[in-house]
């Protein structure tokens, strides 16, 4: 078992590569109420253009993803040059950056990234708690989920090894639904330190 478990350290920490922003608030909607045609024109314009830039963000989120999947961080920037021309001010920004960082070596400015990121989602669900009634309730853990995780995977590669495995349990504890690769790399970094123990029950959870 131990040498199967030091086998696995040959594998480069996964970072997620699937985005999912963190829900703005929507405007609900009330009722239908009867206005005149001019006001319904405008009204159809509105959506219509909310929906094309809503689907010029989701492009270039897509493009951001399609590169770090391939290892193109170079590729990956210049789609978030354009988002954030485009959209400066949302919020899944600099988790973006922070995993291009992380891809392009700069190990220092992705653990910073993810911890500004980390930092500024608490401040409206300190540590992590966010209530199950919220309406995002999934959406926003995941996230949180992601940031935890990014920022262990990069404390993996600084040789922060006790960090990391704080911070990849902090991202098991937080996400709804974690994934194998969360396990996996806290595995890793139990092996680092030795802890041949803690590194087989978190390969085999």
């Amino acid at each position: 078992m131990k040498l199967l478990l030091i086998i696995v350290l040959t594998v480069v920490p996964a970072l997620a590569d699937d985005s999912k922003a963190i829900p703005q608030d929507s405007p609900a909607l009330i009722g239908i109420e009867v206005g005149n045609f001019e006001e319904d024109a405008e009204s159809v314009y509105s959506k219509l253009r909310r929906l094309i830039f809503e689907s010029r963000e989701k492009r270039q989120v897509r493009r951001i993803n399609k590169a770090i999947a391939k290892r193109d961080p170079e590729a990956a920037q210049k789609a978030l040059d354009t988002l954030v021309r485009e959209y400066p001010d949302l919020q899944t920004i600099t988790y973006h950056q922070a995993t291009i960082n992380f891809w392009k070596g700069n190990l220092d400015g992705a653990n910073e990234g993810f911890t500004k990121a980390i930092n500024e989602v608490e401040q409206k669900f300190p540590n992590g708690s966010v209530p199950r009634e919220h309406q995002y309730w999934k959406e926003n853990t995941h996230f949180l989920g992601k940031l935890y995780f990014g920022r262990g995977a990069t404390e993996l590669y600084q040789r922060k090894y006790t960090q990391a495995i704080l911070d990849i349990d902090k991202a098991i504890s937080i996400s709804p639904e974690p994934l194998a690769y969360m396990q996996f790399n806290k595995c890793r970094a139990h092996l680092r330190i030795k802890q041949y123990k803690e590194a087989a029950e978190a390969y085999a959870s």
